[in-house]
């Protein structure tokens, strides 16, 4: 045993004073000298050195540590711990644990990137997607008081009013503060210094509708503006068109041949409202307008309520109002006794009903002038962006919680350095929320980037403003917080609390229920992908059936001229010029045209006048049938040559079962106290969207070539109402562009200066589902967005699972199994899987697809494939992905795994 050093210990003494922040030279010195006048007066007392410098640090001396302490507070009053006692905070050390995240994502750079960048792309899509859904629903609701405009509907449907129910609402309901009416759209040939344009999204409308939509005038004074009759009001646009920036108030412009005066110079519609208009009309001063009856509904109805009605309660009074003001006109229209005798007949009280304007878009399309959308759709883009959303966050969840198993001995080696479990918590949270702070930032560049291609795909006009509006800005950022802290919630929680011995020991395993949540949500990943490809592969399979179904009638090489009514007096001289060429086949003209909208009326059974219908409505001259190629299935077609022909009908298939004739002989229908023969059948032929049934159709001869003036037979009315309802037909045949040409010769010669308005009648028919192609295709863009974000995470999560399983699959090999069966063996893991999420979704997407494909009258079959087929697809994508990394480790040497342990 060495002998004890007094000098020594006692310098060894003053080291530990040294280490101390609290204690300068002078401090240490005074300290020094203290002690060793303890240690004398000890030694004094017959102690050794050893035991005198012992109790003379520990009964007079506190701890190093203390004396610092001491020291420091006597030096700064007021400060109950010195710096190096108190604990860092979590903002002071926030700094540190982002840098630590940052090189641990440098350090997993492809896990990180494979995270960063399947979040980002889910992110991305649900964004643009919610711009569109937002768009949706925001129509019209920008116009001031939207809340309190309603339009009015005949029964529930009925978009068209009659021209006397606006005045005569507003003189007896007080409930009413503003009423306006709104006729069209209409297509008008407008004339500017001898220079003449087609324009179409014309609108007539009253002096009173700048009060009910809110529209800012540039040039003129919005209560005069309509005021008089033959004005017109431009907007911005159609103003710069015709004036190059100069001002157009005041000037003349020729409508349809009519001087009309620019009183006003408007803003262009927004696009995210109902009424896209280009110009307004005001009425014309005629009995029509001003006084106005209850037959004729060519008007939409617009009502602004008192502020505090219910429209409920204004609702209740509408079927005596309708009794009081239009009874006696109907009933003599519609060829009854009394007014009660009518309800009895139709089963019902015709009465009126108010829709929210805000509503009109997406609930009652109808109602919307051709911008009509769907709440069936956003509800379905919902449930997708939905759904992306969630399978990005699976990933992203999944693939944190995955790789946490992988840091066991990091965070043990963090505990034995003094972390505790609060520094680890945050310090893991801080690593997902990076994470998925840098996906926001990346879906924000990718959504930006596509922004443009997006808004072509959905038809509509998005721009940077709408992306970066604050409140989507915030709500992104707080659910990227709460995506970071719910995917760093379990390993922070789990991996924070065990003993640091045992997992650098290795005797820890990550618990079952781990693995059990990872497996449950890549089983919930995969059916959400079976679902979205089911409901693409039904989609475009619904939409191509409508394309290539059998209409019943010819459209193709058919070209229709929209604005064949100025011809006028001169229909025979370019009938007869046209068909000269010998690609022109046949030349039609009708009041109304197959997928344009018709007219409906009432007809009723002349032997059985309690049984009553509508009929469309569709009035054609004798070459009609010729055009479309329509086939007589009973009687006969009319004849230019029998006078008579003014007088009877044609009704198609549908007509004839409900009339329950076996034959037209001596059939008849009654319409308003007139009696008509029925002189043929043809067969039925689709006038309308597939998405409807073929209905009753009645047909009349009516040539305005013999007449030679269209407006002696239709009367002016209705062709300034129904311009764009009133064509020629012509089927073409051999070259397209020489019958064109041929086509735009005559009509310069009959209409010169007139500009030519025509189009294919099959694009027309198109242009019918252009709504439902629109959907098909984001629908698809989508879902194929939602399937490769699952391919991505499904590939790390392999890469993970092959990582964790090295040994066992080298100790297989070393024992003989083969690489076949090692593969095979990883496949059979993920088979399961998939399996379970065919199960899972393929009952769902049956109903939910089922319930799609109700909205339309002729439908596919629903074959099983549609529903195995996208399960197989999802398996061999699973089998190609797993099977390439299973084949990588199976085909390894395993010596280089077994060698390290």
């Amino acid at each position: 045993m060495s002998e004890f050093n007094l000098e020594q210990s006692i310098q060894e003494w003053k080291r530990t004073l040294w280490k101390q922040q609290g204690l300068e030279p002078g401090h240490i010195e005074e300290l020094e000298s203290h002690l060793r006048d303890k240690i004398d007066d000890y030694l004094e007392q017959g102690l050794s050195s050893e035991k005198a410098f012992n109790q003379a640090k520990e009964r007079s001396m506190p701890e190093p540590e203390l004396i610092a302490t001491d020291f420091f507070n006597a030096r700064h009053k007021g400060r109950k711990k010195p710096p190096w006692q108190r604990k860092a905070s979590i903002s002071s050390r926030m700094p540190m644990n982002i840098k630590v995240a940052v090189r641990f994502m440098f350090k997993q750079k492809l896990h990180s990137l494979i995270n960063i960048l399947g979040l980002g792309v889910g992110l991305s899509a649900c964004l643009l997607i919610v711009l569109y859904i937002s768009n949706e629903l925001s129509y019209d609701k920008f116009y001031k008081d939207a809340d309190r405009i309603y339009r009015f509907a005949n029964g529930e449907s009925g978009q068209s009013t009659s021209p006397r129910l606006g005045i005569q609402a507003k003189l007896d309901f007080p409930e009413i503060e503003e009423i306006a009416r709104v006729k069209g759209p209409t297509e008008n040939t407008l004339k500017v210094d001898n220079v003449k344009f087609r324009e179409t999204d014309g609108f007539g409308v009253d002096s009173t509708f700048h009060k009910l939509f809110s529209v800012d005038f540039l040039e003129g004074n919005p209560d005069k503006a309509w005021t008089e009759p033959n004005a017109i009001v431009l907007t911005k646009s159609l103003a710069d068109k015709y004036f190059q920036g100069s001002e157009a108030y005041g000037k003349l412009i020729h409508v349809n041949g009519v001087p009309t005066k620019v009183t006003g110079v408007i803003t262009d519609p927004p696009q995210n409202t109902h009424l896209q208009y280009r110009y307004l009309l005001s009425f014309a001063h005629t009995t029509d307008v001003t006084t106005g009856n209850w037959i004729e509904k060519w008007y939409a109805t617009y009502a602004k309520l008192v502020r505090g009605v219910e429209p409920e309660v204004l609702e209740q009074k509408f079927p005596e109002f309708k009794r009081k003001h239009a009874g006696s006109q109907l009933i003599n229209w519609l060829g009854y006794d009394s007014y009660d005798e009518l309800l009895a007949a139709r089963n019902t009280a015709p009465t009126y009903t108010l829709k929210p304007m805000t509503d009109l878009h997406l609930y009652y399309p109808v109602f919307a002038f051709g911008s009509g959308g769907s709440i069936d759709n956003v509800y379905t883009f919902s449930l997708v962006a939905f759904f992306i959303l969630l399978i990005a966050c699976i990933n992203f969840m999944n693939l944190c919680t995955a790789r946490s198993a992988l840091r066991l001995k990091e965070v043990g080696i963090r505990k034995v350095l003094g972390s505790v479990r609060k520094q680890l918590i945050v310090q893991f949270l801080t690593e997902t929320v990076l994470l998925s702070l840098f996906a926001m930032i990346i879906s924000l560049l990718l959504a930006t980037l596509a922004l443009d291609s997006f808004g072509n795909l959905a038809n509509r006009q998005f721009t940077i403003q709408d992306l970066f509006a604050p409140e989507l800005l915030l709500s992104l950022l707080g659910l990227m917080l709460v995506v970071g802290l719910l995917a760093g919630a379990y390993p922070a929680i789990f991996m924070s609390r065990f003993k640091p011995v045992k997992a650098l020991k290795g005797e820890l395993k990550v618990k079952g229920s781990n693995t059990f949540l990872r497996k449950g949500l890549v089983v919930f990943q995969f059916g959400i992908s079976i679902f979205l490809i089911i409901s693409t592969v039904v989609v475009f399979s619904q939409l191509n059936f409508m394309r290539s179904k059998s209409l019943g009638i010819h459209t193709e090489q058919v070209v229709t001229i929209k604005n064949a009514a100025v011809l006028n007096g001169k229909l025979r001289a370019f009938k007869e010029l046209a068909k000269r060429s010998p690609n022109v086949v046949s030349l039609s003209y009708s009041f109304g045209q197959p997928f344009k909208r018709l007219a409906k009326s009432g007809f009723n059974m002349v032997d059985e006048a309690d049984k009553k219908t509508n009929f469309t409505m569709l009035n054609v001259d004798e070459d009609f049938w010729a055009t479309y190629d329509i086939r007589l299935k009973d009687g006969r077609l009319f004849s230019y040559d029998l006078d008579a022909d003014w007088a009877n009908l044609i009704i198609n298939e549908a007509g004839q079962r409900w009339m329950g004739i076996e034959s037209v002989a001596g059939a008849k229908l009654g319409q308003n106290n007139n009696n008509y023969n029925v002189v043929g059948v043809v067969e039925d032929f689709h006038f309308e969207s597939l998405k409807q049934d073929i209905g009753p159709l009645v047909i009349r001869y009516s040539d305005p070539v013999r007449d030679t003036t269209v407006a002696k037979r239709w009367g002016k009315s209705y062709l300034g109402a129904f311009d764009a309802l009133y064509s020629a037909s012509i089927r073409i045949t051999g070259d397209y562009g020489d019958a064109l040409d041929h086509i735009r010769e005559c009509w310069s010669e009959v209409a010169p200066g007139e500009p030519l308005n025509y189009a294919f009648v099959d694009e027309i028919f198109n242009r019918l589902y252009d709504e439902d192609r629109r959907f098909g295709q984001i629908f698809t863009v989508s879902s194929a967005l939602a399937v490769a974000i699952s391919c991505l995470g499904l590939f790390a999560l392999t890469a993970f699972t092959l990582d964790r399983r090295l040994k066992e699959l080298a100790v297989r090999k070393v024992l003989g199994a083969s690489v076949i069966k090692l593969i095979r063996l990883i496949l059979l893991e993920f088979t399961k899987l998939v399996t379970m999420g065919a199960l899972i979704s393929i009952p769902v997407g049956y109903w939910v697809m089922q319930e799609w494909l109700s909205g339309f009258a002729y439908r596919i079959n629903f074959s099983p494939l549609l529903l195995i087929i996208p399960g197989l697809v999802v398996l061999i994508i699973t089998w190609s992905m797993v099977g390439f990394q299973s084949a990588k480790v199976a085909l390894s040497n395993p010596v280089n795994v077994l060698r390290s342990e």
